[in-house]
C-alpha cells in the first residue's frame, strides 16, 4: 500500500505530518513510507517514531476510522474549592 493513500480522517493529521517529517528529513524518495533501513541511531529514533504513527493508524483504520484516544484537555475540569 503506498503509503500516501492512508486516509482515517482528522485522527490521521499529526500522524501523517510525522511520517512527512521523516520522510523530508531524511530525503526519502521511496514509495514505501519509511524507505530503506536507517542509517544511524537518530535516524533509527525517528523511523520507530513515524512507524508507531503508521501502526496507529492503520489500527484506527482496522476499527472503522473511530480513534479510541481520549480528548485532549484544554483546562480543569475541577468544581468547588481549591487548596
Amino acid at each position: 500500500m503506498e503509503w500516501t493513500r492512508v486516509r482515517a480522517g482528522r485522527c490521521s493529521g499529526p500522524r501523517a505530518r510525522t511520517v512527512a517529517a521523516y520522510r523530508d528529513r531524511y530525503a526519502i524518495t521511496d514509495p514505501t513510507p519509511l524507505g530503506t533501513q536507517a542509517q544511524d541511531d537518530a535516524q533509527k529514533i525517528d523511523a520507530a517514531r513515524a512507524g508507531a504513527a503508521i501502526d496507529r493508524v492503520r489500527r484506527i483504520l482496522d476499527a472503522g476510522g473511530q480513534s479510541q484516544e481520549p480528548a485532549i484537555r484544554t483546562g480543569s475540569t475541577r468544581v468547588g474549592p481549591m487548596l
